[in-house]
């Protein structure tokens, strides 16, 4: 074999190997729900406990067989995530051949007067997107621009370093909220589609996906995905919304859903996994006594974090920091 081509095959193949999805988005694509963090002490038991909260972002892994980031925080807008630099950390980390995967919408909304949030964007005037807003953050003087604006920008960034970039449209809140199912695209989906068009990137009309199968599971079901609030599901919620994102991913055009496991196999392998959860759960309980205050330290940490993140704080500094340094968040958000 020559040498060239050698070399060619191993960057082939390096090129394959360092394929990555990245996900940027809010509460409802985090892994730590509206803890705020993209990273939780407990991914074991978040499965465990339904009225726990967690983004659908922490299960598309189950999904796919490239490994996937998640790099969504809650309580995050297109326009906040923005102003903190967080696109910018991830086009750092992206490599030829990535992935990214970008959903807001739930935060944007608003109005930056009287008292600007952070997180509203600037309305267009008609069509015209490229219109923008002054407004003062924080003591700060700040150039706000549209949803669009920053989905665009975002998306260039991204494909300038040669990762390729679908545009979710965001979760829908619970549809079933009212007794009587309703659902339709609000003014985020026309800008996702918008910007997904202006890049030349594909659309991936999550919000649609996830509504077609609430409704197909009827107000019961889909009302015990969401045990909080009308906005953040349940674990069992949030894995029905990864594989609604599956779904809909599979209609498309992108090359990701060449990387799509088979699903049918995935959620044997769920299933199972469940069964052996619980059975971690239920054995110190069982046959070792002794053992029962770390299960229940865990389960009370987990329902502290799911209601304030402070109380789950103190938590750990009166039982004696078992878990080491946790650091209070004061971003309980989507």
């Amino acid at each position: 074999m020559r040498p060239s081509t050698l070399i060619t095959l191993l960057s082939a193949a390096s090129a394959a190997v360092a394929q990555t999805v990245y996900l940027a988005g809010d509460s409802t694509m985090a892994t730590g729900g509206t803890g705020g963090a993209t990273q939780d002490p407990f991914p074991l038991l978040i499965s465990l406990i339904d009225i726990y909260d967690t983004g659908w972002g922490y299960y598309l892994s189950n999904y796919l067989s490239l490994p996937v980031v998640n790099n969504a925080v809650a309580g995050r807008s297109a326009r906040s995530y923005t102003r903190e630099g967080r696109f910018t950390t991830i086009a750092n980390n992206l490599k030829k051949g990535d992935y990214v995967v970008i959903e807001f919408g739930h935060n944007d909304g608003g109005s930056l007067k009287p008292t600007d949030n952070g997180r509203t964007d600037c309305s267009p005037s008609g069509t015209n997107q490229a219109v923008t807003c002054q407004t003062t953050y924080n003591g700060v003087s700040e150039t706000v621009q549209t949803f669009y604006t920053y989905l665009v920008n975002a998306a260039k960034l991204f494909q300038s370093k040669g990762a390729t970039v679908i545009i979710s449209t965001a979760t829908p809140n619970n549809p079933w909220e009212t007794g009587t199912f309703a659902y339709s695209g609000n003014r985020f989906v026309t800008y996702d589609q918008q910007a997904a068009q202006a890049v030349g990137a594909v659309l991936v009309d999550h919000g649609q996906a996830c509504a077609n199968v609430f409704k197909s599971l009827g107000a019961g079901a889909t009302d015990a995905f969401f045990p909080n609030d009308h906005t953040h599901t349940s674990p069992a919620g949030a894995q029905t919304v990864a594989k609604a994102f599956v779904t809909s991913l599979q209609g498309t055009s992108s090359n990701l859903k060449n990387y799509v496991k088979n699903v049918a196999k995935t959620l044997a392998k769920e299933k199972k996994k469940k069964k052996e959860e619980e059975h971690l759960r239920l054995v110190p309980l069982i046959t070792s006594p002794p053992r029962i205050l770390p299960v229940l330290y865990a389960n009370i940490s987990i329902l502290a974090h799911s209601f304030h993140y402070k109380f789950y704080f103190y938590l750990n500094i009166l039982l004696g920091n078992p878990l080491g340094g946790l650091k209070l968040s004061n971003s309980f958000d989507m």
